[in-house]
């Protein structure tokens, strides 16, 4: 992984708050939007944002109060669209070394945390991903 698709994956972690609003006893359910660069691609793992679940915005002034966190995969067919472009050369020779199978997270199984993605590399990528938290 190049130093800047580095510091924008890294970005990503640090800017991405899941925060949770209680719906019932035993479900949590908040959506939750922000803007950065396509995850980038590197040695041994598939492209994936990291995600925290919060039971309040209140809660998320230290990570010992989080519910959950997980990480969600993004699917081949946007992931193949988005390195298509500038900018992603070294993630497309690492992707040649990984599938969601041999990843070391998705590997037990993706389909719980495969995203649903729409959009395009113009207009930009809206992901979702329902997470079922047991309090």
């Amino acid at each position: 992984m190049s130093d800047d698709e580095r510091n924008h994956h890294h970005g990503l972690q640090q800017d991405l708050r899941v925060l949770a609003k209680r719906t019932d006893r035993r479900e949590l359910l908040r959506w939750m939007a922000f803007t950065r660069i396509f995850p980038a691609c590197y040695s041994g793992r598939w492209p994936h944002i990291h995600f925290e679940i919060y039971p309040s915005v209140e809660a998320t002034s230290s990570s010992r109060n989080k519910v959950a966190t997980s990480q969600l995969a993004l699917p081949e067919d946007i992931r193949d669209a988005v390195y298509a472009t500038s900018g992603y050369s070294q993630s497309v020779r690492n992707l040649g070394q990984i599938s969601l199978s041999r990843d070391n997270v998705f590997s037990d199984g993706a389909s719980t945390q495969l995203a649903t993605v729409t959009g395009n590399t113009t207009d930009g990528y809206a992901a979702s991903l329902v997470v079922g938290i047991q309090v």
